[in-house]
């Protein structure tokens, strides 16, 4: 089993109940963005999607996890499976240790919050019609580099 994999099944361990897909991709985005596996190629990469960052490998990976027995699925909602094996154990100690600090900082967020506190650390992940969907107004923020007349181009073009 791939360290990424572990990674996820610790989480959903440590968290001890089911989590919302939508709280489990954004804890997992916060993982990559929060701790050492940034620098972690192996680990899931996001992209801008519908509502957020979302990454395509995770949901796969997930699906596999599930028809393995290691997670189950009901309801839009993950939670992980005891086994007399658990991989989750496997994770190194530095591995436990990042998940523990996202969840001591986000654990116990709401899924509004969570999706707040995520949309402010990222650059234009969503459209303002789907953030107002979801009861946020998000303001983008010039990426890194940008030069500040593209900038304002691309707020206009996503109004």
């Amino acid at each position: 089993m791939l360290t990424r994999q572990k990674t996820v099944l610790n989480l959903l361990k440590q968290v001890g109940r089911p989590l919302s897909r939508t709280v489990f991709v954004k804890l997992v985005f916060l993982l990559r963005q929060e701790t050492d596996l940034e620098r972690d190629r192996s680990f899931y990469s996001f992209v801008p999607y519908n509502f957020g960052p979302f990454s395509f490998t995770l949901y796969w990976e997930i699906e596999r996890l599930r028809q393995k027995g290691y997670v189950a699925t009901e309801n839009e909602c993950i939670a992980f499976c005891e086994r007399t094996l658990d991989p989750a154990e496997e994770l190194p100690a530095a591995g436990r240790s990042a998940v523990a600090d996202v969840l001591m900082r986000y654990g116990k967020m709401n899924q509004k919050a969570l999706i707040r506190e995520v949309y402010s650390r990222v650059s234009v992940v969503c459209s303002q019609q789907q953030a107002a969907r979801s009861g946020l107004r998000v303001r983008p923020t010039a990426p890194e580099g940008l030069p500040r007349r593209l900038h304002g181009r691309l707020r206009r073009a996503i109004r």
